[in-house]
């Protein structure tokens, strides 16, 4: 059966019994889970529960609900629940992350809400829609897609009905819902059906959890989300804030002619586009000025000129961010972040990051310390990076290579992004000094004795010069510098072979291996079956 890739719910009989036999059979628990009925999570033979313990190679449904599971045994089985607890966690903020939903990660993200006390921000845009998710269960095999249109937009959105039953955001109480949206039914050949065609239940995902504040500089680009705070704005009498909110909707082509006029008004007083007053705002200062952003932007200066700490100035900075995403303060507030960060080596905001990621991403124009910053921050952890990161991460660092700028910590990053063999051949010297300075190494000893380089300025003050050294040779050397003030320093420091990277070109490997060989015929031997190698290589190969 396991050959033959059978699985489903009419064989699970079949797999528990060779489970209880202790049958050593390769696959057989993952086989036996595969089969199971995931409408709801059920209680799993302890050694089914054990045994995935330490993970295995099913796929991505079948581990939601064996977590799913194990969450509903927590009171239970709290030793078997203690060693889950971190698989449970890490899989569930990336499914989090990815948008995804079903019944057994809705488990997993209520318990989520349940457990952590910090919610991470870049987690916001996707905790805001998942509590306004509605499961919508129906009564008829007919539907194959759900319809929903909010009154304030025009694009309707389709999600499709599987097995009776589907997922969609409203953003609305569940005793409002025909007050805020639309919604109807489209059968397998296109046809469309009232929401009074078949009986249907509506769930939130969500039920009887107070609704989260979530972050707004990570949600704001969500038109849902701008439609909230808007309202929520309005409900508090906050007219500046929901001024803020109304003009960036403004923005958006898709929303509806009524809820247009309806924003002019609350602006301008006025329904007519053309008229003077009622223009809507440019696009770079899609947040309008107002009082507000203006004293955030005083204060945050002021707390910027006096060097204060990040945790003072966090709090301002995303007030004013949630108000304006773009200004000149605000330029300065993530360039003194990265600052700190990758030149200081000091305590920085670490919610720039995904700012800094999310301009990256929409191609706008940032300093090279920013980019150097996020490179270092986001890209030297050893976790599993996704396509688009890698993908961006690679194109900071090679804009960085082809500049002659090879970082020290290149050699930490994410063994996922690959670092060309001239880099990961190269034991850097890295230095800081004052901008402008004229800067110089000696070289006291090796096969570099003798010599005298320039290095190279790269960002506010650091100095790098890439070196290759073979394993085991280090290099002592001598820093003069004189700043432009003329003011003169020099120190003496080594540098060493540097081998933390494990992909390094596998030739420079050889070359480091022979130069390690103490014995003189081993030696003469190695090099002369490396210079065959080589030989060969050449004529049995093309290089491309």
């Amino acid at each position: 059966m396991i050959q033959g890739n059978i699985k489903g719910p009419e064989y699970v009989g079949i797999y528990e019994q060779a489970i209880k036999r202790g049958l050593n059979i390769t696959l057989l628990y993952e086989y036996y889970l595969m089969s199971l009925d995931k409408t709801e999570p059920g209680r799993l033979p302890e050694t089914v529960l054990r045994y995935f313990v330490y993970d295995s190679g099913i796929d991505i449904n079948s581990k939601a609900y064996l977590y799913a599971c194990v969450i509903s045994v927590r009171d239970s089985e709290p030793d078997i629940y203690h060693l889950y607890r971190n698989n449970i966690l890490e899989f569930t903020k990336e499914r989090l992350s990815e948008g995804l939903i079903d019944n057994s990660l809705i488990v997993l993200y209520r318990w989520f809400l349940d457990v952590t006390e910090t919610i991470d921000s870049g987690l916001s845009a996707q905790i805001f829609r998942l509590q306004f998710t509605y499961r919508i269960t129906l009564e008829s095999d007919i539907p194959v897609t759900l319809v929903v249109r909010h009154k304030e937009f025009k694009v309707p959105k389709k999600t499709p009905v599987k097995d009776r039953l589907t997922y969609a955001f409203i953003l609305s109480d569940r005793e409002n819902l025909e007050e805020e949206c639309v919604i109807c039914f489209e059968d397998a050949n296109g046809n469309v059906y009232s929401d009074k065609s078949f009986a249907f239940t509506v769930e939130r995902v969500l039920e009887e959890r107070p609704l989260l504040e979530m972050n707004d500089a990570e949600c704001s680009k969500d038109p849902f989300y701008l439609l909230y705070r808007y309202r929520q704005e309005l409900q508090n009498a906050d007219v500046v804030n929901a001024e803020v909110f109304a003009k960036s909707l403004l923005m958006y082509d898709a929303i509806s002619n009524s809820f247009e006029n309806e924003l002019r008004t609350f602006l301008y007083g006025s329904t007519d586009p053309n008229a003077p007053e009622a223009k809507g705002p440019e696009v770079k200062n899609l947040r309008g000025d107002s009082k507000a952003v203006t004293d955030l932007e005083d204060n945050l200066s002021r707390l910027l000129f006096t060097k204060r700490g990040s945790r003072d100035m966090a709090p301002v900075f995303y007030e004013l961010y949630s108000l304006k995403q773009d200004g000149e303060v605000v330029e300065a507030y993530i360039a003194y972040q990265s600052f700190l960060y990758f030149v200081k080596n000091e305590e920085a905001d670490e919610n720039v990051f995904p700012i800094i990621y999310d301009r990256l991403e929409n191609n706008v124009s940032q300093l090279p310390i920013e980019l150097a910053a996020l490179l270092k921050h986001d890209a030297t952890y050893e976790r599993e990076l996704t396509s688009t990161e890698i993908l961006n991460y690679t194109n900071i660092l090679n804009a960085f290579i082809s500049k002659g700028i090879i970082f020290s910590f290149f050699k930490d990053l994410n063994s996922s992004i690959p670092l060309p063999y001239y880099v990961a051949d190269k034991s850097v010297i890295e230095f800081m000094g004052s901008p402008g300075s004229d800067v110089w190494i000696d070289f006291r000893d090796g096969r570099e004795s003798g010599r005298r380089v320039r290095p190279i300025e790269t960002i506010s003050g650091i100095y790098i010069y890439p070196s290759t050294l073979f394993a085991g040779e280090s290099v002592s050397y001598k820093i003069s510098m004189t700043d432009m003030a003329g003011n003169a320093e020099g120190y003496d420091e080594t540098i060493n072979y540097n081998s933390k990277r494990i992909d390094e070109n596998e030739e420079f490997k050889r070359i480091n291996e022979i130069s390690t060989i103490g014995d003189t015929q081993r030696l003469e031997q190695a090099i002369n079956e490396y210079y065959i190698e080589c030989d060969l290589n050449n004529k049995l190969f093309k290089t491309i």
